[in-house]
Order: C-alpha cells, then structure tokens, then sequence
C-alpha cells in the first residue's frame, strides 16, 4: 500500500511540474553574451522579427542571407545600464557570416542566455537592442 500511494504521489508531482515546450534543440542554437570594452561594428546584416523571453534566455526570431557557412551570433553590451525603472541596457547582436558568399534567404531562431546580464537590486531590466528598434524586458 505504501508503495502504490509513493507511486501516485510521484505521478502527481510529474504530472503537476511546468515544462517548456517547444525547446528541443536550444543548445545547439544558443550563442555567448559578453559585456564589451569599447564599441564594435555589428557584423554581417540581420533582420530581427520576434523577440521574446524564455525563463533566462532570449530567443530572437531573425533572418540573414548565406546558407553555405556556418554563421555566430554574440549578444554584446558595453554594459552600462541606464538610470531607469526598469533600467535599461543598449545591446547589440554580433553576426558573423564567417565570409559566406550564398545568398539564400536563412529564416532561424536564435536564444542567448541573459544571466550574465542581471542587475543586482532588481528583477527587471529592458533590453535596447541597437539598430534593431526592439525593446525586450527580461524578468529574473
């Protein structure tokens, strides 16, 4: 009998724990954040459609051209956060095209993780992508 009510407590707690959906393969598409020590030139050009927050991490909706090399992404801020509620800090996506010479049009989604990135005094922060117009907040 204790073993039958041990095996349904832990079906319940499974079935009760939230899982994301829709994550299969993040790894592999994750890409490093760093905090800058000067400016840097953004790299080959990227279209951003849909950003959003997933737990910590950043997933950006984006299309390049290419599609015969392998291209990187760095999520990158010099790291100094604005004097707002939430405060704000200017980032800017690094795309290298690793010299790819195609010219398909490459629709991708892309995740950063935004840990390294987190305020102390605060649980919230509004990411200002540059040559983006996009705002995105992140909760923590």
């Amino acid at each position: 009998m204790r073993t039958f009510l041990l095996i349904c407590s832990i079906s319940v707690i499974l079935a009760c724990t939230p899982r994301v959906q829709g994550l299969e393969g993040v790894a592999e598409k994750t890409f490093p954040t760093r905090f800058a020590t000067k400016a840097e030139k953004p790299g080959a050009p990227i279209a951003i459609s849909r950003a959003e927050q997933i737990g910590d991490l950043l997933a950006l909706d984006v299309t390049y051209s290419g599609g015969c090399e392998a291209h990187t992404f760095e999520l990158v801020t010099l790291g100094n956060h604005q004097p707002t509620y939430p405060p704000e800090l200017l980032v800017k996506i690094i795309h290298n095209a690793n010299a790819d010479r195609c010219r398909n049009f490459i629709q991708d989604r892309i995740y950063f993780d935004l840990q390294p990135f987190r305020l102390d005094g605060t649980n919230r922060i509004n990411l200002v992508m540059e040559d983006q117009q996009i705002t995105q907040t992140y909760d923590y």
